[in-house]
């Protein structure tokens, strides 16, 4: 199965919805999200474990002082940012800080 079978078509450049987010970590482009003042990076692994980081950073320069690795994107999806809520729960578009 090819990358486009798995995820379908690739968002639209102005699409910042959750869906089109997910789509951009699937074929291994960084995210940044802004959640209460904390800038949260996703990315996919570059090694063979093929495994979702996940670190936070108060500001763009600083050491994070969250790391976190997923096995899978479902684990990823399920964290809770906040007690209760997923990522999903309390996604906006204003979130998005940048997509590398």
């Amino acid at each position: 199965m090819s990358l486009i079978e798995e995820i379908g078509d690739l968002p639209a450049d102005d699409d910042c919805s959750y869906s089109a987010i997910i789509k951009c970590l699937r074929i291994g482009m960084t995210i940044r999200v802004l959640v209460g003042g904390t800038i949260f990076s996703f990315e996919r692994a570059q090694d063979d474990s093929d495994n979702w980081w996940l670190w936070a950073n108060e500001t763009t320069d600083r050491n994070p002082f969250l790391e976190l690795t997923f096995n899978t994107l479902e684990e990823f999806e399920a964290y809770e940012y906040m007690p209760g809520q997923t990522l999903a729960d309390i996604w906006q578009p204003e979130m998005l800080y940048a997509i590398e």
